[in-house]
């Protein structure tokens, strides 16, 4: 069996869908993978867990409120500047979620080293 591997490439929109049982406490690796590979990912609120305080894209409440917004705003995504805005918030909410994680990293260093040098 071969696994199949989807490469994206000029990915502007990733939309995900709302999985609630996902969302046991670990962010979604989807809406991550998404931010890193350049797109715009918009997802209900139930797809943010562990980045709802970097989040700066538009939430939604649900998945209905967001095939509202794609329904009301689709032309202004596909010929005025809500893609570029969205765009930008995208970049901005990846800095945040990549600052985070460099803040984890650094206390986590910090907290394994602190007990090396307690051992002595």
């Amino acid at each position: 069996e071969t696994t199949e591997q989807i490469f994206h490439r000029g990915l502007d929109l990733a939309v995900f869908p709302d999985l609630p049982e996902a969302g046991a406490g670990a962010p979604r690796s989807d809406v991550i993978g998404a931010l890193e590979l350049g797109a715009t990912p918009l997802a209900p609120e139930t797809a943010l867990t562990g980045l709802r305080d970097c989040w700066r894209l538009p939430r939604f409440s649900s998945l209905e409120h967001l095939a509202e917004y794609l329904f009301e705003k689709g032309r202004d995504l596909r010929e005025g500047g809500l893609l570029a805005e969205l765009r930008a918030r995208a970049d901005w909410t990846w800095s945040g979620v990549a600052g985070a994680a460099s803040e984890q990293r650094r206390a986590f260093r910090r907290a394994v080293l602190g007990r090396l040098e307690a051992r002595g």
